[in-house]
């Protein structure tokens, strides 16, 4: 099948291709730059693969949480395109996603948070399930670094918990500093890539352009 995913639900931007035989994508760190760089990414990889858009089969979107204004950049893109083509819409949780680079890294639990502004982050936690599929502990959440408390499992050794995303380094690094020492790897630095969006995408049921609907977990959104 022939996946087009895009991802703009932070401070990165990225756009990946499931050609099949194998995965293409363009990822950069670039915010506030997302409009001037997903089209052009699109018609560079259906180049790339010998495609044209009208043999896209599918499309995945990141739908959130994430930054207000370019979460809706991307997934207005992505849902044009389907809408465009007839495809079906898979969405997916940008904080499953960064988990997915965590279990790649080697992790067996992770906890992802993105930077929610207003003294708040987005966060999830997730076990490594088969083929680094992110199974969640709890429902994704936004709350104050305060008032988050890792998940009770059978075992909460550090050796198997990573830390993902720039909710960690966010007001001051205040969400690492208070699980200090419950993780053996911070990566304040990762964001979500759309590649790893297909992995999620194989267990996410479809639904029609028109009816994809995106995930902010505020009532009050922050322009950003």
């Amino acid at each position: 099948m022939l996946r087009l995913a895009i991802d703009t639900t932070s401070e990165a931007c990225s756009v990946a291709l499931d050609t099949g035989s194998g995965i293409l994508q363009r990822y950069r760190h670039a915010p506030r730059r997302h409009g001037e760089l997903l089209l052009p990414w699109v018609d560079e990889l259906m180049a790339e693969a010998g495609m044209a858009r009208s043999q896209l089969q599918a499309v995945c979107v990141g739908c959130g949480p994430g930054s207000f204004t370019s979460l809706r950049m991307g997934f207005s893109v992505a849902v044009g395109i389907a809408y465009a083509l007839d495809l079906p819409v898979y969405p997916v949780s940008s904080l499953q996603t960064l988990a997915v680079q965590a279990f790649t890294l080697g992790a067996e639990y992770a906890v992802t948070a993105l930077d929610a502004r207003m003294g708040e982050v987005y966060i999830g936690s997730y076990s490594n399930s088969l083929n680094h599929y992110p199974k969640a502990l709890h429902k994704e959440k936004l709350i104050a670094p305060a008032d988050y408390h890792l998940p009770d499992i059978n075992s909460s050794s550090p050796s198997r918990w990573y830390a993902i995303g720039n909710g960690f380094s966010a007001m001051q690094g205040q969400l690492e500093g208070l699980l200090e020492g419950r993780f053996s790897r911070v990566c304040a630095d990762l964001w979500p890539q759309a590649r790893d969006m297909f992995i999620l995408a194989e267990r996410v049921s479809p639904v029609p352009a028109d009816q994809a609907e995106l995930s902010y977990l505020r009532n009050q959104v922050v322009q950003t």
